[in-house]
């Protein structure tokens, strides 16, 4: 529909050392090489490298989870995101964990080089080179309750605020449009806004066999525009999830763990950034449009071979269900299973 192609280069290294009492230290680096070329997107590339070092320090019933990353994004200056996770366990079969993290969005290509991009309608969007990067703070708890050795019952809940919110904003007629006969508006992606973000999610965890694990689940995810009180530009809506994993051991040397997973969506939406119609060809308030619910079946196994080699076999959509997306244009992936496979070696 647009011509788009991405590639991506992206190798990453990371190591453990577990030989400091009470303490496992984490450390890594990666390195992404980005190219994305579509309809009114010259062909770009973008590159950055990362790195993160991380402890885990055990205290019998709290244990410390403490990290840092940076980031250098090309054209953007490096950029440090502290994270720390506290877990407690006041008694044996409670377990209580709270988490507060800085995040960090650099600008995409597309965010920064776009040029004219659009569908019917006198509404065009355009990137912004001298955009900033996005930021967030994000605070998470969760509770954990192991009645027994085979059931676990699971409550989490999250939130974000972020600045520097990226949001297309009218800026006037494209006087340099290549259709002269035509009036295109000009909508420039600008750091704007304030947003929160929050969501919940309830599981419970059941083992009825040695080999056999069954999962169900909610969960649910709101957002708003902190300086407008309105949506963001996807509003994730709410879902039912099930999944059970069953594990085989064929011989002294070769295991299999197979799974079955349903994930049931609704109540999805997105900001279609033109303007609604009858409105005002300035206005910012875009048109808000339902996404169909979809439900999703996939399936896998692994087969474990001596524990250094393993293959495995993943078939998603296997209900063949139609998925709608909103980015300027509405848009459906065609509703056919997709199977993935491969192999992992354990030195």
């Amino acid at each position: 529909q647009n011509s788009e192609k991405n590639q991506l280069f992206h190798p990453e290294v990371f190591v453990s050392y577990k030989k400091i009492k009470k303490n496992i230290i984490s450390a890594g680096i990666d390195y992404r090489y980005m190219q994305f070329t579509r309809t009114a997107v010259a062909e770009y590339n973008q590159f950055a490298w990362g790195a993160f070092l991380q402890n885990e320090t055990d205290l019998d019933q709290i244990t410390i989870y403490s990290a840092v990353r940076l980031d250098n994004t090309e054209n953007n200056e490096p950029v440090l995101s502290p994270k720390l996770t506290i877990l407690y366990s006041p008694f044996s079969k409670i377990r209580i964990r709270a988490g507060v993290s800085r995040g960090y969005h650099a600008p995409t290509i597309q965010e920064l080089y776009e040029e004219g991009y659009g569908h019917s309608g006198r509404a065009y969007r355009f990137g912004n080179p001298d955009l900033e990067a996005e930021y967030s703070f994000n605070s998470n708890l969760s509770i954990e309750y192991v009645p027994t050795s085979n059931l676990q019952v699971f409550a989490y809940a999250y939130k974000s605020n972020i600045t520097n919110m990226i949001t297309p904003v009218y800026s006037g007629i494209w006087a340099e449009n290549p259709d002269t006969s035509t009036v295109i508006d000009k909508w420039v992606r600008t750091n704007v806004h304030k947003a929160e973000i929050w969501g919940m999610e309830l599981a419970v965890r059941y083992k009825p066999l040695e080999k056999l694990k069954i999962e169900i689940g909610y969960n649910y995810s709101d957002n708003q525009n902190s300086s407008t009180g309105t949506p963001l530009p996807y509003y994730p809506g709410q879902s039912l999830f099930a999944k059970v994993n069953y594990g085989i051991k064929i011989s002294n040397k070769i295991s299999a763990t197979s799974f079955v997973s349903l994930r049931s969506v609704k109540d999805r939406a997105a900001w279609n950034w033109k303007p609604a119609s009858g409105e005002s060809f300035d206005n910012s308030n875009g048109l808000i449009t339902e996404l169909a619910d979809y439900q999703m079946l996939n399936a896998g196994i692994k087969v474990v071979i001596n524990s250094k080699t393993e293959f495995y076999l993943k078939a998603s959509n296997l209900l063949s269900q139609n998925i709608e997306k909103l980015d300027d244009a509405l848009m459906v992936i065609v509703g056919e299973p997709v199977y993935s496979y491969g192999l992992i070696l354990n030195f």
